[in-house]
């Protein structure tokens, strides 16, 4: 084999093994030429690259199309106000406010009162459990953030970020009549993007109890490795509940009947293919878990297609981002009809090891090219320079 031929049978090979997909998919047909969303299912979010770099669209002829990847999204419209539910005490001197949040971090209240010209000092302090107080802000000047409305005064009472679920405001009533309190709750928010999420099928799911420790213990197993946002537990026993869960060895939150069964997992920054949660009983009954889902966010491929039939291709690890012309994205409209994806098969076989040989030469193929064609150039130009000498 000379020179010519070992350079070309490694670009060769090179470029082959750089470009090889290992999944295939079928969309359903397209009717008519349009801007499209393509929806992408679990298993195909799960075998491709985690950014979908990977992912290409070809039609029936093998030319690939240009796309881009969209989260689905809805938007919420937001509210001037969101009241708590609260506990009005009175005493001679003092009214105790006492507030129910779901544990979420706020740094500040809105509280609806009647309007009335007066200037009252209140205090504020924070409870898990409802029943042992701690100090949040004290002197608080309610009259100091107020906003007038018609015959409402909306006094905001601010504080350090706190995560409590129970807060006790004091207003102090020494020196005038009490306010007329007509709710408390969260200032006014905007419009809110809510993300949309999908199921992923586990292929294992485990419970068991453990008595010594004390723990419930739930594994889930998928066939990828996922990004998951969240994971919801169906928990049908006891009515009233409040117990801390472990994914692994880190804590990541708490189950409560009022704040519902899903747990966030947005602190993961890298892909897992089983969770394997702890939740911690205590002296209490174990909870009577039905069964837990996990959630990723659900995403489509936007691509302006023709009539005809499209498959997609994806589970390439190293291939490069796509370079796309993207113009058409500005006349992409918000709502789009969307493509499903009727039949999904692996090409390639990843799960096998690769050879030593076949890493080595992806890894270091090109620039054993590189080498090799200026060693080639090297040698016809020193043949060339000896031939003039002579």
């Amino acid at each position: 084999m000379n020179k010519v031929t070992l350079v070309s049978f490694l670009l060769i090979f090179v470029g082959g093994s750089m470009t090889a997909q290992t999944h295939r998919a079928v969309l359903s047909p397209v009717d008519a030429d349009g801007f499209y969303a393509i929806d992408l299912p679990a298993p195909l979010i799960g075998a491709a690259r985690a950014d979908l770099a990977d992912l290409r669209i070809c039609d029936e002829h093998g030319r690939e199309v240009a796309y881009f990847v969209r989260e689905a999204t809805s938007v919420s419209r937001g509210h001037d106000f969101e009241p708590y539910p609260i506990e009005l005490s009175r005493r001679t001197s003092q009214t105790d406010i006492r507030i129910q949040t779901d544990g979420e971090r706020v740094s500040s209240f809105t509280v609806r009162v009647k309007h009335a010209d007066t200037d009252k000092r209140a205090t504020l302090k924070g409870s898990n459990d409802g029943e042992n107080w701690y100090a949040v802000r004290d002197h608080i000047r309610l009259s100091e953030q107020a906003e007038v409305r018609g015959t409402e005064a909306w006094l905001t009472v601010s504080f350090p970020v706190s995560d409590y679920r129970y807060y006790l405001l004091s207003v102090n009533d020494s020196l005038s009549a009490p306010l007329n309190i007509l709710s408390v709750g969260r200032n006014g928010v905007g419009d809110i993007r809510i993300r949309h999420l999908m199921n992923v099928p586990a292929t294992h799911y485990a419970l068991r109890t453990d008595n010594v420790r004390k723990q419930t213990e739930v594994t889930l197993a998928f066939p990828y490795a996922y990004r998951f946002e969240d994971v919801v537990f169906y928990i049908s026993a006891p009515e009233d509940y409040d117990r801390a869960v472990w994914l692994d060895d880190v804590k990541i939150g708490r189950l409560r009947s009022e704040a519902g069964s899903s747990l966030a997992l947005r602190s993961l920054s890298y892909g897992m293919d089983t969770l394997r949660f702890r939740i911690a009983n205590g002296d209490d009954q174990p909870l009577r878990i039905d069964s837990v889902s996990a959630r990723i966010v659900r995403r489509y491929a936007v691509a302006q297609l023709k009539k005809g039939r499209y498959t997609l291709t994806y589970g390439n690890a190293g291939v490069s981002v796509p370079q796309y012309d993207l113009t058409f994205r500005k006349r992409v409209p918000d709502e789009l009809p969307h493509l499903s994806v009727v039949s999904m098969e692996r090409t390639g076989a990843p799960d096998e090891p690769p050879h030593p040989w076949m890493v080595f030469l992806k890894t270091y193929g090109v620039w054993i090219v590189i080498v090799l064609v200026t060693i080639q150039l090297l040698y016809m130009v020193w043949r060339m320079m000896r031939k003039g000498e002579g």
